[in-house]
């Protein structure tokens, strides 16, 4: 009788709990495909050549940050964009730089908003030899405007002009 009821409290167990794992299942992140993740870096980077580094400026937000990192870094990467604006930067020196500082600031409607650099790859001040990969982040002190254009100023007061395109605002909606 005990051994009927354990296959009883069992079964019904099993029913109840395979429709909440069910619903749990649809609740998890979609993977993207390579394609959609293309598609979604595409519309978020911007590349210019800065004082002997061509860089590649991807703002981050929620969709860009599934497309770029995995696992932790992406908990981590998402949870950064939605506190300021942030930008993965990576990038090549065109020539040897003994005298790098990676200083970079967003300019938008007459407003200047520092952003702080964080290191990942020669992204520090110091020497950056020819050939030498950059990679870091540039996070501003608050967040901007999306829908407006902005200017990103680097290094030399070297700068360049980003505008989101309808699609990018669209994935931003989404």
């Amino acid at each position: 009788m005990v051994t009927k009821r354990i296959i009883a409290v069992t079964v019904l167990f099993a029913l109840f709990a395979v429709p909440l794992i069910a619903q749990n299942a649809d609740k998890a992140e979609k993977e993207l495909t390579t394609n959609e993740k293309k598609s979604i870096l595409r519309e978020f980077t911007h590349t210019a050549n800065m004082d002997g580094i061509n860089y590649t400026f991807i703002l981050l937000n929620d969709k860009s940050v599934d497309a770029l990192f995995v696992g932790d870094s992406k908990i981590s990467m998402r949870t950064r964009a939605n506190m300021s604006t942030c930008f993965f930067v990576s990038g090549k020196a065109t020539r040897d730089l003994t005298a790098y500082k990676p200083t970079f600031s967003v300019e938008q409607e007459g407003k200047s908003i520092a952003g702080e650099a964080i290191n990942i790859q020669n992204f520090a001040p110091g020497t950056v030899s020819r050939g030498a990969k950059v990679q870091g982040l540039i996070q501003l002190a608050e967040k901007i405007d999306l829908t407006k254009p902005f200017r990103i100023r680097g290094p030399q007061n070297a700068s360049t002009d980003m505008k989101l395109s309808k699609k990018a605002l669209e994935y931003l909606e989404n």
